[in-house]
């Protein structure tokens, strides 16, 4: 036996996603990770300069194709 407990009423207010908001955080994120790289770039463009940082530089870079099997 099936007993209705309450009628199915739609809603009020369509639900749908906000694009508007979407495309803001999307646009943000996007700017960040941009501002993040170029900042890395040139870190590691002037200690390249560096013949300390350039030796530490190039061990890590070493060992990342090592461990990506690159190499």
């Amino acid at each position: 036996m099936i007993q209705v407990v309450d009628p199915a009423t739609p809603p009020e207010k369509k639900a749908k996603p906000k694009k508007a908001l979407i495309a803001v955080i999307a646009t943000l994120a996007a700017g960040f990770l941009l501002l993040l790289w170029v900042f890395v770039r040139q870190a590691l463009k002037s200690a390249d300069q560096n013949p300390e940082s350039a030796a530490k530089i190039q061990e890590l870079r070493m060992a990342t194709r090592r461990a990506l099997g690159l190499r």
